[in-house]
């Protein structure tokens, strides 16, 4: 049996002091993920050893997050974080036009707002 842990995403691996509790890294038995503000934004496949994009939309501070994710792989679990194109040239797969190219993968849960019998909207979570 495989335990499932969570803890705070360093901040050491990019320029802020710290993100006060806002991003995890969640290890379980199939995945290494990264949670920014509640939702897990990206994923590394412990089967494939593929890194997984499971959010299409990201705020400045999150793409720090992802930074700091693919860092903490490299480090951590020997993860390489460049790609190369078709001319050879290396790029860091933070970078925006090289993250875009990661397979996005919507089978992850996300936010939704749904209306309760009494007319008001919650917050719930669900899986794609």
């Amino acid at each position: 049996m495989y335990n499932k842990t969570i803890e705070n995403l360093d901040y050491y691996f990019c320029d802020r002091k710290s993100f006060y509790g806002k991003a995890h890294i969640i290890d379980d038995e199939f995945y290494i993920s990264l949670q920014s503000y509640g939702t897990i934004v990206a994923r590394f496949n412990k089967e494939t050893k593929k890194i997984e994009r499971t959010w299409d939309d990201y705020s400045n501070t999150t793409s720090r997050h992802i930074k700091a994710f693919l860092q903490y792989l490299n480090n951590y679990h020997n993860v390489s974080i460049t790609t190369r194109d078709k001319k050879g040239n290396v790029h860091w797969l933070y970078e925006k036009k090289t993250w875009e190219t990661i397979p996005f993968c919507s089978t992850t849960k996300t936010r939704v707002l749904k209306q309760a019998a009494d007319g008001i909207y919650h917050s719930e979570i669900v899986y794609l």
